[in-house]
């Protein structure tokens, strides 16, 4: 279906410019809402909702709730966003298991579109739970990954971790 196809793309793009002006990635994020509407996707606008809250407003509970609603719908087309964006809570809020349970969930999801960043966040969880091997495979994974477009975020993650190996 094209209309998804455009909301994966629009979601990417507002999540990708939130970190760095969380007001660009508004638009982006508000377009794939529009074309939700258009579409009658009332369980994408669902999700759309909750990556608002999450990567505009840092509202953790507020997510949770639209997740909550859209993971109860039987027929759901995103959901690796679902999990992705659960293992993004779940690392913010410091449980590192849960987030490295959810993002390779996401990752293990037929069809989901954006393996680097889930891969580049395992990473992250790996890494603050110690893990430093796991963290430098999941970073060199995410490197490893046709089509990932901020693998400056991974190159400096990976230099964190050797460092951080390197002390411990």
């Amino acid at each position: 279906m094209v209309a998804l196809t455009e909301i994966k793309r629009l979601i990417n793009n507002g999540q990708n410019k939130s970190h760095i002006d969380k007001q660009s990635s508004i638009k982006p994020f508000n377009e794939a809402k529009s074309i939700a509407k258009k579409k009658n996707l009332e369980k994408e606008i669902i999700l759309i909702d909750s990556y608002i809250q999450y990567y505009i407003k840092n509202d953790y509970d507020t997510t949770k709730s639209f997740l909550e609603k859209y993971h109860k719908i039987k027929d759901i087309q995103l959901i690796s966003y679902y999990y992705f964006l659960y293992g993004n809570i779940y690392y913010n809020e410091g449980d590192y298991d849960r987030a490295i349970e959810s993002y390779q969930k996401a990752l293990d999801t037929p069809g989901y579109d954006t393996p680097g960043m889930a891969l580049n966040n395992l990473g992250l969880a790996y890494s603050k739970k110690g893990d430093y091997d796991r963290a430098i495979e999941s970073y060199q994974k995410a490197l490893d990954t046709p089509g990932y477009d901020t693998a400056e975020m991974a190159l400096n993650n990976l230099g964190l971790v050797y460092l951080q190996k390197r002390r411990s």
